[in-house]
């Protein structure tokens, strides 16, 4: 009975403090010295190349940068990503389509607003007047196979990029020749083979855009001056680990799988 009073006691004192401590951290990520969350960065004509790297470099993080950059699994060459970039840094809308289980859908989502509607206020206030899309079409308990299967009736065929999220709900103990993989890949497949979008400017295939690049700023000038070309639809993949789905073992997760048929499409990651 000591022992129970103890820890009643402990739950009482440890609790709050642990509350106390995460609403103070909650604080201080979205209390960014000098920066309105809500501030658009201009509005009709882009604004210039440094306020759009104020404004990405200020906007709240619930992730250390070195945590976000871990994140990055695999980039690939950015050859598609190029036209989704060029037409949001010339103000005009973009179209994105999120596909997935319940990750994706919003269940459990905190405060109702799963990621894509995030990513959609994100890129309103990011690059603000341009009406951007985003259709989310995620399921839960859905896997990739479904929306393979389905394709022409569920999948937008207009947007300017695809995001996929199935790590979750691929089951991880299927192999690589398994019906599930071959059946995402088709899916790949397909997003890869979608005419393109409005024609818009992209930067020539011998300068392609990296993250890395060390003069990112001229970079982002050349894509943003290219002449207007037909800018094929970007595809990039969300994995997500479940503690309850991989039995608790990190390694039990359709992300390798996955990704490595992401690389050999040169399609970007996301861990």
């Amino acid at each position: 009975q000591r022992v129970s009073q103890s820890w009643w006691i402990l739950w009482l004192v440890v609790v709050p403090i642990i509350v106390f401590a995460g609403l103070l951290q909650i604080h201080a990520l979205v209390s960014i010295p000098g920066h309105d969350s809500q501030a658009h960065v201009g509005a009709g004509a882009p604004a210039p190349l440094e306020e759009w790297e104020y404004t990405l470099n200020a906007l709240p993080s619930l992730l250390p940068y070195e945590a976000q950059d871990r994140g990055l699994a695999y980039t690939g060459s950015g050859e598609r990503m190029q036209g989704f970039v060029s037409k949001l840094l010339r103000g005009q809308p973009v179209k994105v389509v999120t596909m997935g289980g319940s990750t994706t859908a919003g269940r459990g989502a905190y405060r109702g607003r799963p990621y894509p509607t995030r990513v959609g206020e994100w890129l309103d206030r990011t690059f603000p007047g341009a009406n951007h899309t985003v259709v989310n079409i995620g399921m839960g308990a859905t896997s990739s196979t479904l929306f393979s299967v389905c394709n022409e009736a569920l999948i937008p065929r207009d947007a300017d990029l695809y995001v996929l999220e199935f790590a979750v709900n691929d089951r991880w103990w299927d192999d690589m020749e398994s019906a599930a993989r071959k059946e995402f890949e088709l899916l790949l497949r397909w997003l890869l083979r979608l005419p393109a979008t409005s024609p818009e400017s992209r930067p020539p295939a011998k300068s392609p855009f990296s993250p890395y690049s060390p003069d990112r700023n001229s970079t982002l000038a050349a894509m943003a001056a290219a002449p207007a070309q037909p800018a094929l639809p970007a595809v990039a993949l969300l994995m997500q680990f479940s503690l309850f789905v991989s039995r608790a073992r990190f390694h039990n997760s359709a992300e390798r799988d996955l990704g490595t048929i992401a690389q050999y499409y040169d399609v970007p990651v996301l861990s």
